[in-house]
């Protein structure tokens, strides 16, 4: 750990995880204070599951120590956003297999590139209608710059959380590689796929699909006229910088208007009838009478089922210094769920973190008993108060 001297000194810094028996990097990140230590106090501390803290559980458990490097402090934070994001796309670039969720700041309109790239992206017309029923895949982390037609399908094809209602409609796959479309695929079929959780890879001739929690799907080029709407058209300017969903379904995620003149939803799945008199405040006060909690518009956050399926929610980094509530609404089963987040928690320190708009974003997958955040692979189980069904 540094000592406050230290400290003092550091400012904003970036630094590196390394594994020892490979004596490459595994992490990058940005931090004050002992941030770089955290992950390692996270794995033996915490029940929480993340592709990093499995790896730094994986280096105890071989009698090893996680190194820790810092590689450039000082540091403005903005400064260690552009560095951090630097190391991030060379990293990715070389193949090291990061464990990081998502990719460095700005790095889908100023990282690391190719010079066709550049001049690609730089005069890649706006994508701006979809014309077909479609579905956006970004392969950033599957593809590698430079490979082949096959390459590009095969980190297309699977495996996705689609849900299987969607599939039915769904009849071309755009490949979306740092904010460009460099393919389209015409789909033929889709099939069930299921992945092994204790090491991530995917179960080979699964086909119970009542069990499958991703999908694939099979298919070839799109015919031409398919492929001349949407080949080399960007939607850089359509991405939210640090998003990490790989798969969208529209250009524009348009905000529900305001159900009555005192509530507003923050996402709403516009294909959802929702109780019209079952807004914010109206949640908040059938929760108060059910578990006796002092909950408030001021320190309550909620979100309904939004048009991707999740559950998704943006609590701002005051909220740290503070007890607060979410509230998750299942508007399919007609069931509030109630969760009380301590102050200071452990939990924040590993949650992802929103830089650019000071929030932190949670996504959740729609579950009645299980509540895991999908980016960070957190439980918020522990934080769970109870349901009131309406």
């Amino acid at each position: 750990m540094f000592d406050e001297k230290t400290i003092s000194h550091l400012g904003y810094y970036v630094y590196a995880l390394i594994d020892p028996r490979t004596n490459l990097p595994f992490y990058i990140g940005k931090g004050l204070g002992n941030r770089v230590f955290e992950h390692l106090k996270s794995s033996v501390n915490g029940d929480d599951e993340s592709l990093k803290l499995d790896k730094i559980r994986s280096i105890s458990a071989d009698k090893l120590k996680v190194e820790h490097i810092i590689i450039r402090h000082g540091l403005t934070e903005k400064e260690s956003l552009e560095v951090e994001a630097s190391l991030i796309d060379y990293s990715n670039f070389y193949q090291f297999n990061l464990d990081n969720i998502v990719e460095g700041h700005h790095s889908e309109s100023r990282g690391l590139m190719k010079t066709d790239e550049v001049i690609r992206l730089h005069n890649a017309k706006p994508l701006l209608e979809l014309l077909h029923p479609v579905i956006i895949i970004n392969i950033n982390k599957k593809y590698n710059r430079g490979s082949g037609f096959d390459e590009i399908y095969n980190a297309t094809k699977e495996a996705w959380v689609v849900s299987k209602s969607r599939i039915k409609e769904i009849k071309y796959a755009l490949s979306e590689f740092k904010g460009i479309i460099i393919e389209v695929f015409e789909i033929k079929e889709w099939y069930s796929v299921n992945i092994n959780q204790s090491n991530k890879s995917i179960v080979p001739d699964f086909s119970d699909e009542k069990k499958a929690d991703r999908w694939g799907f099979n298919g070839n080029r799109a015919p031409k006229e398919v492929r001349d709407v949407y080949l080399n058209k960007s939607i850089a300017h359509l991405k939210k910088q640090g998003a990490a969903n790989p798969i969208r379904y529209t250009l524009f995620e348009k905000l529900s208007k305001e159900l009555t003149s005192s509530v507003k939803i923050e996402e709403v799945n516009a294909n959802t009838k929702l109780e019209i008199n079952l807004g914010k405040p109206r949640a908040i006060e059938l929760l108060k009478n059910e578990f006796s909690e002092s909950l408030s518009n001021l320190n309550t956050n909620w979100s309904v089922i939004n048009k991707s399926g999740f559950w998704s929610v943006e609590p701002n980094f005051e909220r740290a210094n503070h007890d607060w509530f979410l509230i998750l609404n299942n508007n399919k089963t007609k069931k509030l769920h109630l969760f009380k987040v301590t102050k200071m928690h452990s939990v924040y320190s590993y949650l992802y973190k929103r830089e650019d708009k000071e929030v932190y974003r949670l996504v959740f997958e729609v579950d009645d008993k299980q509540f895991v955040e999908k980016l960070e692979k957190i439980s918020f189980n522990k934080f769970y108060i109870g349901t009131y069904k309406y």
